[in-house]
């Protein structure tokens, strides 16, 4: 770097170095280690044996809301999907799809994530919420979200 340094003072121009290396650059590259169950938003369960999934969203920890659809399985549609026909559930396979606290924007995002599960042929849907009214802007957002 020197040598640039020295070639370029020939034509009266200064240099100045940087390192790159600095605290906010380490902090900055830091990776979330939180773990996702420990997360709250909207989520997608997923059960071992078939093609079923649940759809769901909470304020607390996904895991402590997991919890409670396989201990309630009166209650809960994918909990009674997994008691009813001896299937299994592994946390590996839970995605986060939306990470948001609670509101109705939590409550939006996990009817649009529904409204596309059951569109989707791959997926049996376990949600048993009736077909939700969208505005016109929804089910533009809904269709081209679909047809990616």
């Amino acid at each position: 770097m020197y040598k640039i340094e020295k070639l370029l003072y020939n034509y009266k121009i200064k240099c100045a170095f940087q390192q790159n290396n600095t605290l906010l650059n380490v902090l900055n590259n830091a990776k979330d280690k939180t773990n996702k169950l420990q997360k709250n938003g909207v989520y997608m369960l997923t059960c071992n044996d078939c093609n079923a999934v649940y759809i769901g969203e909470t304020g607390r920890s996904i895991e402590t809301r997991v919890k409670e659809h396989i201990r309630n399985n009166t209650i809960s549609n994918f909990g009674r999907h997994l008691s009813e026909n001896q299937h299994t559930y592994n946390k590996e396979n839970t995605k986060l799809l939306h990470q948001y606290n609670k509101g109705y924007k939590l409550l939006l995002l996990e009817a649009l994530e529904i409204e596309k599960i059951k569109k989707d042929n791959k997926y049996h849907c376990l949600n048993d919420q009736q077909q939700l009214n969208f505005t016109s802007i929804f089910q533009q957002i809904l269709n081209s979200n679909h047809n990616k």
